[in-house]
């Protein structure tokens, strides 16, 4: 993976790119324009995802960048805990005496970013290309004598998100009892079986017996399936507990006792306290732990309360319209039903005179 900035001499700024190799997974994230710098943000995927940033901010002082920065990382922190912030600052911050670099690093620090590059990254001797984050390794520097800038090259440890393994099984549900019941007079017919008062024997026939029938009838396959990493709240209490519950689903299907279903709802219960008794207390530690980390904290508030990624959702022409003639359709209906109840109604049939004759 690469990023670059490129600028054209009649721009003052604009251009950034990201370059990937194909087996690396990235999603673009959809982050709102900031009139004080250029980005793009987009994510690795993984167990904990990696949300990168390359930024460019145009050498010429915006009173609002620290600002609209913070503002970026606060909402990029609650998508995921782990964020690189790479990119052209043009901020000098190898100058002891410059204020606004001061003002820059302490924002990072409060959001427990560590800025790694200290050698000059430009012609002049000044640090302006930036790496921030945790994690990266084996930092050092080119001149590709294309730029006035440096490249700079790292390392970072990107987490696999599935692990694979091969399991064996054997699909005994495909298994017909009548056909068991033939193989095995089969085998026993062709080898009668031992003398009945010899026990080791015994069972020595019946696995050999048993055992050509299972593979014929029911063969072993392989198979390579992709898992992921369980909760980190899960502990293997809560997994045995699981086992447990299965074993006593699996009892009361088979017998239908209501004994073996009360056995099998308070176990129920009793796991489903566990599973909240442990996510509980595993946040409540997370939640302490972070309170003087407003990265670390944002990160686990997400992880609860998983907010939406995207800034500001998207609607197209064809949607609106859809929208609008709903609501009109709701509209046309409802005044034709009005019309229809407000219809003039016949006058009423004239009195008549109780006798023949006589006025009224």
């Amino acid at each position: 993976m690469g990023c670059a900035s490129s600028r054209s001499k009649q721009k003052q700024c604009g251009g950034i790119a990201a370059i990937f190799r194909k087996d690396v997974k990235a999603t673009t994230i959809s982050i709102p324009d900031i009139p004080s710098f250029e980005h793009l943000v987009f994510k690795l995927s993984g167990p904990t995802p990696l949300v990168t940033v390359i930024i460019y901010r145009p050498p010429k002082q915006n009173p609002t960048f620290l600002s609209d920065l913070s503002d970026l990382l606060t909402q990029l922190s609650a998508i995921s805990p782990s964020v690189l912030l790479v990119g052209d600052f043009n901020i000098h911050i190898d100058d002891p005496t410059s204020i606004y670099a001061i003002e820059f690093l302490e924002t990072l620090q409060c959001f427990n970013f560590t800025q790694h590059i200290n050698f000059p990254t430009h012609s002049h001797g000044h640090i302006l290309d930036l790496v921030c984050s945790t994690g990266v390794d084996h930092l050092s520097s080119l001149d590709p004598h294309i730029s006035d800038h440096l490249a700079i090259t790292m390392d970072i440890n990107i987490p696999i998100q599935k692990h694979k393994r091969t399991i064996t099984f054997r699909n005994l549900k495909s298994l017909s009892p009548s056909a068991l019941s033939a193989c095995i007079t089969r085998k026993m017919s062709a080898f009668p079986p031992p003398p009945p008062d010899n026990p080791c024997q015994l069972v020595d026939y019946y696995n050999t017996t048993l055992s050509p029938c299972l593979d014929e009838l029911a063969p072993q396959n392989t198979k390579t399936v992709s898992f992921t990493h369980s909760a980190p709240w899960y502990t293997p209490e809560l997994r045995q507990m699981k086992s447990q519950k299965r074993q006593l689903e699996r009892l009361h299907k088979k017998t239908s006792l209501t004994v073996h279903l009360h056995a099998y709802t308070d176990h129920l219960h009793q796991y489903n306290n566990a599973l909240k008794a442990a996510r509980t207390n595993y946040y409540s530690q997370l939640i302490h732990s972070g309170s003087s980390n407003p990265k670390a904290l944002f990160s686990t508030i997400s992880t609860l309360l998983k907010p939406c990624n995207n800034a500001t959702p998207s609607f197209t022409t064809a949607q609106c319209n859809s929208f609008l003639s709903f609501f009109q359709s709701k509209i046309d209906s409802i005044y034709r039903n009005l019309t229809s109840s407000t219809a003039p109604l016949a006058p009423p049939p004239s009195p008549q005179s109780p006798y023949p004759g006589s006025p009224l």
